[in-house]
């Protein structure tokens, strides 16, 4: 079947069975889909496993582009055995560029398996819930460190205390940097809600954990609304407690408390101090089975740099919080909770791959299949005297530049003067219509510029600007030089189609410099 189907296509569609582009098509998309399926099961939040400690991308990566690379280079050995451009046979005016795109279409799928890979982990990590619902349990579970151990808030500057200091500082600068250079920076020592003063380690001073999923203004709203039921409201606190207890039973993860018991042992009105500190892990044995085993956490070792097993699985009440206040025999799996939700949350929050990456990905597939394209039109020999050349150019460049001490501006104005010199070269040649027997080499970097050209322009009127004109004012954001930041996907995004449309008016050249005499 397979060789029926290539011999239709030799027969009817030379151009298509010349690139092998039915079967490498087949092969990509079958390479995607794969990756979309390891993706999709990469994706599995396992609620009572282990921590989030990153992601496969690194392995996904190398792996895939080792198989990328094995494939696209068989599938090399065979398009090259067969050059219809060199050959005397007849074609198309278009047939050339119909050909580049082909070339451009096989790289590009089998240069996307990343981007498929990383939407099949982010449409399971969806799967679980909805957006609303999400939204919700992320909401209960970042408010719940309130009642758990949430960090507090800063209080305001005490500037009495602090005004003392600045009289007796003989520096004439403001309060605050007096007082930060005498390294005695004063806070009161409480706050002030509702137009009531609370102590700086009350409960209503607790932070809630935010989730990327809520915006900072749902998540400034939902903590005042929970601090006044606090204070004023039992039954709507005790409701919030429940529906964040519902969601531990549901993911069948350990605690000790019920609504009434948390409630009791932490909400301590009217002053709302002394109270509990509840255990956010779960080192405890239990018993399953008639067998006991532990509940297997690991911790990150930022000073080791890696991963290491805590030696503590049975729940200790010598043990303190970042405050050094002890913890109660209370204890809710609320860090692993908060971590499986947090993947969810980013799931939500981010999409499915950057454009940066896409442009990374797809633009590493254009400018090799630029690559394989010259090789197509040229002869061996001079196609690798091109490869030198250019090289040679770009060290010199680089090495010149530097010297200078200016790369940034140098380079890439060498560059595409260089560029355009040899362009000119090009087309005086073509309109002469004779002695094209040192072009080749030209042609070869003309086509290669035509993906550069345009990045190489836009980054050396940025560095101009930022060099030459452009006048750091503190505070103030330059519109001009935030305008090129902030366009850079923008630029690539506008090259890959401009350099397509090059490339179309350069395959018609390409055909005229090919009916050029050598001499």
């Amino acid at each position: 079947m397979f060789q029926n189907i290539q011999k239709q296509l030799l027969l009817k569609y030379p151009l298509l069975w010349n690139t092998k582009f039915i079967p490498m098509m087949v092969i990509g998309i079958a390479m995607n889909l794969i990756y979309f399926l390891i993706g999709y099961y990469d994706g599995t939040i396992d609620f009572t496993g282990e921590y989030y400690y990153g992601d496969n991308d690194s392995e996904v990566l190398g792996f895939g582009f080792l198989i990328a690379t094995i494939l696209l280079l068989l599938w090399f050995w065979f398009y090259s055995k067969n050059n219809s451009f060199k050959a005397i046979y007849l074609k198309s005016k278009n047939a050339l560029f119909f050909e580049f795109i082909q070339v451009v279409v096989i790289f590009i799928l089998f240069f996307n398996f990343f981007i498929v890979y990383k939407i099949g982990v982010q449409l399971h990590n969806r799967s679980y819930f909805s957006y609303e619902e999400a939204k919700k349990r992320c909401e209960i579970i970042g408010l719940a460190d309130i009642f758990i151990d949430g960090s507090f808030s800063q209080t305001e500057l005490d500037s009495v205390k602090m005004g003392m200091i600045y009289k007796d500082s003989i520096k004439n600068d403001s309060v605050h940097d007096a007082c930060l250079s005498n390294d005695r920076i004063f806070h009161k020592v409480d706050m002030i809600f509702d137009n009531k003063k609370y102590l700086k380690y009350s409960l209503i001073n607790r932070n809630s954990r935010k989730f990327e999923i809520n915006s900072y203004q749902e998540d400034s709203a939902n903590v005042k609304k929970l601090k006044r039921n606090i204070i004023s409201n039992k039954k709507e606190t005790l409701k919030f407690l429940q529906s964040y207890l519902a969601i531990v039973k549901e993911h069948e993860l350990h605690t000790n408390l019920d609504a009434t018991t948390w409630y009791n042992q932490v909400v301590k009105a009217p002053n709302f101090t002394n109270y509990k500190i509840i255990f956010p892990y779960t080192y405890h044995v239990e018993q399953q089975n008639n067998k006991a085993y532990y509940l297997n956490h690991f911790d990150y070792d930022a000073y080791e740099n890696n991963y290491r097993k805590e030696d503590k699985y049975i729940f200790n009440e010598k043990y303190v919080n970042e405050n050094n206040i002890k913890y109660s025999k209370f204890y809710v799996e609320h860090h692993l909770l908060h971590d499986k939700y947090g993947i969810i949350s980013n799931a939500y929050s981010y999409r499915y791959f950057r454009l940066s990456e896409l442009l990374i990905f797809n633009g590493m597939a254009f400018m090799l299949a630029v690559f394989v394209f010259t090789f197509r039109i040229s002869n061996l020999k001079k196609w690798f005297i091109s490869i030198v050349v250019f090289g040679v150019l770009s060290i010199a460049y680089g090495i010149i530049a530097n010297l200078i001490n200016n790369e940034d501006v140098l380079f890439p104005l060498f560059a595409i003067s260089t560029f355009l010199i040899f362009w000119m070269y090009l087309f005086v040649i073509i309109r002469r219509k004779k002695g094209k027997s040192f072009s080749e080499i030209i042609l070869n970097i003309c086509i290669w510029s035509i993906p550069m050209l345009l990045p190489f322009i836009y980054y050396f009127m940025q560095e101009l600007y930022i060099d030459y004109v452009y006048v750091y004012q503190y505070g103030v954001v330059d519109p001009i030089r935030k305008a090129f930041k902030d366009h850079v996907d923008v630029m690539f995004s506008v090259n890959f189609l401009v350099s397509i449309l090059l490339m179309y008016f350069m395959s018609k050249t390409i055909r005229t410099w090919k009916g050029i005499s050598e001499e």
